[in-house]
C-alpha cells in the first residue's frame, strides 16, 4: 500500500529533461533513473519515501519542491 504505479507521461519526460539540465548547469550529476523518479513525483505531485541521498541533493541544489519523507 506504500507504492502506487505512476504513468510516465510526456509531461514527466519534459520535467526530467528540464530537471537534468538545471542540475547539470549547477554542476550536479545524479543517476538518470533518480531524475526520472523525481520528475514523476513532481509531475504527479506525490511525496517520495526514500533514503537515497541523491533526492536530497536534487532538492537542495535545484529549484525542486520535492516532498521527501
Amino acid at each position: 500500500s506504500l507504492c502506487h504505479p505512476l504513468e510516465f507521461t510526456l509531461p514527466c519526460w519534459r520535467r526530467a529533461v528540464d530537471l537534468e539540465r538545471e542540475l547539470r548547469t549547477k554542476g550536479v550529476t545524479v543517476p538518470r533513473d533518480d531524475v526520472f523518479v523525481a520528475a514523476a513525483a513532481l509531475t504527479h505531485q506525490v511525496p517520495l519515501l526514500t533514503c537515497d541521498s541523491h533526492f536530497e541533493l536534487m532538492r537542495s541544489k535545484g529549484s525542486l519542491a520535492l516532498d521527501l519523507v
